[in-house]
């Protein structure tokens, strides 16, 4: 479990470095900034979810275990 955490994690990592590049490579100098603050925001509301929903759901999960 843990080790699929941690391949979740460099994942994770990986996909909000390649999103950055990509603002950082499309959007012009003075958007930049307001585009990646959104992108960093919406990637912190996305994994503040997904821990609160995961301590929702893994009890009901476990419980199905025989």
């Amino acid at each position: 479990m843990a080790g699929a955490r941690g391949l979740q994690g460099l994942g994770a990592g990986g996909l909000t470095v390649i999103a950055l590049a990509v603002v950082a490579d499309l959007a012009p100098p003075e958007k930049r900034a307001r585009y990646q603050a959104n992108l960093g925001a919406a990637f912190a509301i996305a994994r503040a979810g997904a821990t609160c929903s995961a301590r929702r759901l893994r009890p009901r999960l476990q419980s199905h275990r025989a």
